[in-house]
C-alpha cells in the first residue's frame, strides 16, 4: 500500500473513532439526564405523598372520625407531582426568599390548631358532663302531676 492510501486509512479510522466517541458521549448524556429525570420524578411523588399525608393529619386532628378514601389520596397525590415535578420538590422561585418565613408559619398553625382543637374538646367534655348533671338533678326532683 501507499503511504497515501495508508495516510487516508488512518484519516478514516481517526473521524471513526470520533464519531464513535461523540454517539457514546451522547448516550451517557442521555443516560445521565434519564436518571435525573426519574430521580426527579422519585423526589415528586415522594413530596406530593409527604403532603397529602400532612393535609390528612391535619384534619383528623380536628375531626378524627374522618375518613379519607385512598383513592381520593392517591388521586391528589397523582395531580401533586406535577406541581412538585414543575418546582423540582421546592417552593416556586418567587417564595424562596420567604421560606423560614412559611415554614415557621406552618409550624405554627399546625400547633395552633393542635391547641385549639384541645381546647374545643375539652369545652365539649366540659358541657356534656354539665348537662349530664342537669339531668341527673332533674331526675331527682320529684314530680307533680295535676
Amino acid at each position: 500500500m501507499s503511504q497515501e492510501t495508508l495516510d487516508n486509512l488512518d484519516i478514516l479510522d481517526s473521524i471513526e473513532a470520533k464519531e464513535n466517541a461523540d454517539l457514546l458521549q451522547a448516550v451517557e448524556a442521555e443516560t445521565q439526564q434519564e436518571q435525573q429525570s426519574e430521580a426527579a420524578d422519585l423526589a415528586a411523588q415522594q413530596g406530593a405523598a409527604f403532603a397529602v399525608g400532612m393535609v390528612e393529619s391535619l384534619v383528623k386532628l380536628k375531626w378524627a372520625f374522618v375518613q379519607i378514601d385512598e383513592g381520593i389520596k392517591q388521586d391528589i397525590t397523582e395531580k401533586a407531582v406535577p406541581v412538585f415535578r414543575k418546582y423540582g420538590g421546592d417552593l416556586p422561585s418567587w417564595l424562596q426568599p420567604y421560606r423560614e418565613e412559611i415554614e415557621l408559619g406552618v409550624v405554627v398553625a399546625v400547633a395552633g390548631f393542635g391547641i385549639y382543637s384541645q381546647v374545643k374538646a375539652k369545652e365539649a367534655k366540659e358541657a356534656e358532663e354539665q348537662q349530664e348533671k342537669k339531668n341527673d338533678s332533674e331526675a331527682d326532683q320529684p314530680q307533680y302531676s295535676a
